[in-house]
């Protein structure tokens, strides 16, 4: 039972007296320095929100059990969450919850009542350039939870190793709420707050700054947590500094003549790498090659570059490194040899170097070289099979079943000759209660047929099996200028669906453009998607090291606005090392897609190589924003000499 105002402003008095004890006992502690999230995901307390927000490409998720507050006071409430610090300053959480104690058997499948939402917190102020961090966000972004939503105001100010936090709220919080966390050491967090209905408290553990485990007392009742979060930019930074050891030449010929730029070329095959071919005129060295040894394509080219630094003939000081995908020239890159060197040793400076590196997409170079080496270890009839985890979520609208389907994704890509691959999706289900498939089934069979016209203009024709019973064939054509950060393309596609008897077709324009200093893309489509749906969809994705997270929003005929995220994380278990030319891996990525409204709004044919994806490591924007994978290659012994 609520109490009444006398009640409340005696409570919030109790409250402010508490935290001025607790902020003299801080001054007396080292300062705090870290944050997690609270009990529903967002990062905070245990029930309230801080205006501390997810570090800049911090990924994290974890579960929660507390009382709710509003819609159903008293009953537990489980919490499953994830989310990321999308942008600095912008936090986004998806959280999906449920009533273990609230049951409606009259509807067959329904189960425990449950509900989803986005929520999302704007940090305006940080305390690192003012005195207190202020924020606001929002519970349940798109509006369409049933049972939780609301809007808030928080201020937050660290003193010493204790952080005060006061908001003010609607609908979710009913009014005035703040806190207090102390921490008298690193791994452990002293907490009291006022939720604007109760007084809570509890302990935050971190045994490892990664992972925090929360339990308390809420209102009486006994709440915990459990969360784990990664900065993921950093992962990919072992080395963003100069080896402890310098990389010298190490020449594996004396001069540029044919017998020595194939042993060259030779060489380079054997770690790894493929299509494979050394030109070269006086003082000038170019290597060509396509990666099928290491996870991501921007680290063959780090690993590229810097292999024909150190190896490169005597008497060579320009050096041009051309990536390829499925033997079509994609990118290429121009740099003084010693100047890498420098670099990379840390006797230049990264801004010194990019001004002198050339990077952009592939141009007919307009001359000639005097020697060249044969093509080594070519491509075509190169096979690589990967699996991985499948699953297909729907949760439904809100209260409605959860149905999934899990098993064994298997993906195989053959190389058939110069642009041209078969490429495959196969899914074996072990838990199904989304459709009645039990056996194994074909996602998508198809044959592509890639091209290239000119700098920045590439194309791919694309037939066969689509999925969801469709057959049929679709085109795409992209151009890029200054250097990849904008593109204009177009698609269209025609299809069989047998499972209709129908004829489907599709037709989109898209456009995107990049910030590089963020990594960040913004892609429009419009037109009409494959089941004749007309509308738009927009997509904004960030890369962060080998992770990356995309916000997509669509609106169609079939549909209001609805929305949907793609996540992308490394697999472990695949291996960069020299491989067969058959090859049986686990996937290098695992890319996954949820949408708030079923697959077939908004839906198109989906490429095996999109061209964006097919280039999305290589784009030049990209790789000048990554010069210090030249470093991490210099931890690769095959490529400094060692």
């Amino acid at each position: 039972m609520r109490e009444g105002p006398g009640g409340g402003i005696a409570r919030i008095q109790c409250s402010l007296v508490l935290a001025a004890g607790l902020a003299l006992i801080a001054l007396a502690l080292p300062l705090r320095a870290w944050a997690a999230p609270g009990l529903e995901g967002v990062t905070g307390l245990l029930n309230v929100p801080t205006a501390e927000v997810a570090k800049d490409g911090e990924l994290f998720l974890g579960c929660g059990r507390n009382e709710n507050r509003v819609r159903y006071p008293g009953r537990t409430q489980r919490n499953y969450f994830a989310g990321v610090g999308f942008l600095p300053g912008l936090e986004l959480t998806a959280r999906y919850i449920d009533f273990p104690e609230i049951q409606d058997p009259s509807v067959p499948g329904f189960g425990t009542r449950k509900d989803r939402s986005v929520n999302a917190k704007l940090q305006l102020l940080a305390e690192e350039r003012a005195p207190l961090a202020l924020a606001v966000g929002m519970y349940d972004v798109g509006g369409k939870a049933v049972i939780e939503r609301g809007t808030y105001a928080v201020a937050t100010k660290t003193v010493g190793p204790a952080q005060l936090t006061v908001g003010f709220g609607d609908e979710r919080f009913d009014g005035l709420f703040g806190g207090i966390a102390l921490s008298p050491a690193p791994e452990l967090e002293l907490i009291a707050e006022y939720d604007s209905y109760d007084y809570n408290f509890g302990v935050r553990v971190s045994p490892h700054p990664d992972w925090h485990l929360t339990v308390g007392s809420a209102g009486g009742d006994f709440v915990a947590g459990l969360s784990y979060g990664k900065v993921v930019p950093h992962s990919r930074r072992p080395q963003d500094r100069p080896p402890e050891q310098a990389v010298v030449r190490a020449p594996l010929a004396d001069d540029i003549q044919p017998e020595n730029l194939d042993a060259l070329a030779a060489q380079l095959a054997r770690e790894g790498l493929e299509n494979v071919e050394c030109k070269a005129r006086p003082g000038e060295l170019a290597v060509k090659y396509e990666n099928r040894r290491f996870r991501h394509e921007q680290d063959a080219w780090a690993y590229v570059c810097l292999w024909a630094a150190v190896h490169a003939p005597e008497g060579v000081e320009k050096l041009r490194i051309v990536s390829q995908r499925e033997g079509l020239f994609s990118v290429v890159t121009e740099f003084d040899r010693g100047e890498l060197l420098a670099y990379v040793n840390g006797e230049l400076e990264a801004a010194e170097f990019a001004r002198s590196l050339t990077i952009r997409d592939y141009a007919a170079p307009g001359y000639d070289y005097d020697y060249h080496s044969a093509l080594h270890r070519p491509a075509c009839g190169s096979t690589d099979v990967y699996l991985y985890p499948a699953n297909t979520l729907d949760l439904g609208r809100p209260n409605a079943p959860v149905r999934q389907r899990s098993g064994l994704g298997i993906k195989h890509t053959t190389a058939l000759a110069r642009g041209i691959t078969l490429f495959g999706r196969e899914e074996v289900p072990l838990s199904n209660n989304l459709d009645n498939r039990d056996y194994p089934f074909a996602m998508q069979e198809v044959l592509n047929l890639y091209q290239m016209w000119e700098p920045g203009f590439y194309g791919v024709l694309q037939g066969g099996y689509f999925g969801e019973h469709r057959w049929g064939a679709q085109a795409e054509l992209q151009k890029y200028w200054d250097g990849s950060r904008f593109s204009l393309g177009v698609s269209g596609g025609i299809a069989r669906n047998k499972a209709w008897d129908r004829w489907d077709d599709q037709i989109l324009a898209a456009g995107s453009v990049s910030i590089p200093r963020l990594d960040l893309t913004l892609t429009g489509r419009t037109g009409r998607f494959i089941t004749g749906d007309e509308g738009y969809m927009l997509e904004l994705g960030r890369r962060f090291g080998g992770y990356s997270v995309e916000l997509f929003l669509y609106n169609t005929d079939y549909t209001d606005v609805e929305a949907g995220a793609r996540v992308q994380v490394p697999l472990p278990g695949y291996a960069e090392a020299a491989r067969h030319r058959w090859r049986l891996s686990v996937a290098p990525d695992y890319l996954y897609e949820y949408r708030t409204a079923p697959a077939h709004s908004a839906g198109f044919l989906h490429f095996g190589g999109r061209l964006d994806a097919f280039r999305m490591d290589l784009l030049p924007w990209h790789l000048r924003e990554n010069l210090f994978l030249l470093r991490v290659a210099a931890g690769v012994d095959s490529a400094r000499g060692d």
